[in-house]
């Protein structure tokens, strides 16, 4: 049986972000993930559709953690403005960084770059235990510690648990955990793209 001080069930972005934000703090960290994504193969010249915009805020917090070159150099696209509007009535709002004196607002990333940045700086990490594939199958809560049994009957300790699995969360759902959920009666089209020209900016991209 292993024992960590935080085991951090989905390595995802964010499961991932916390594991390298907490390297250096003498804590022994977990991250649980599905599968190990290929770092051998290059990135496919076709851009991913899952993307995420990232502001100045989240960029310090990559920066901090060490991965914000290492994203820059795969590929990113940065945004200098941006609008906000209700088709139903007069609301707008506009965002434009020269405005504020700044030269961007932020980048748009592929899930997919950003994701393999986060597991590479992990890696590297040794405070940072990567256990692919693995998934959660029990969670027993004991008076000082967690005690977790994974999909293999691998088993674990855990001082703190932490769920970073998405909305359909497996461990929110076994620690019963509360959630609010209310309906704001909108909806959105989601999807891609191509304009006619290619950005003035262009992505950026080693």
């Amino acid at each position: 049986m292993q024992s960590f001080d935080v085991v951090i069930a989905g390595g995802g972005m964010v499961g991932l972000a916390l594991a390298c934000g907490l390297q250096g703090s003498g804590l022994r960290v977990a991250v649980l993930e599905n599968q190990q994504p290929d770092l051998d193969s290059p990135l496919p010249e076709q851009p991913g559709l899952r993307v995420s915009a990232i502001n100045a805020a989240s960029e310090r917090l990559l920066k901090y953690i060490g991965v914000w070159d290492s994203i820059i150099a795969q590929r990113a696209n940065a945004y200098q403005g941006m609008e906000v509007w209700d088709r139903d009535s007069f609301g707008k709002i506009a965002f434009r960084g020269e405005e504020y004196g700044f030269s961007h607002l932020g980048h748009i990333i592929e899930n997919q770059v950003i994701h393999r940045a986060l597991w590479q700086r992990a890696e590297k990490s040794s405070d940072v235990t990567l256990l692919a594939p693995a998934t959660l199958k029990n969670v027993a809560w004991g008076e000082n510690e967690a005690f977790i049994t994974l999909n293999d009957d691998r088993q674990l300790t855990a001082r703190l648990v932490v769920g970073a699995d998405g909305a359909q969360s497996w461990l929110r759902q076994h620690a019963d955990l509360p959630l609010t959920v209310w309906a704001d009666r909108h909806h959105a089209l989601e999807g891609p793209i191509r304009p006619a020209a290619p950005h003035p900016a262009g992505p950026r991209q080693g």
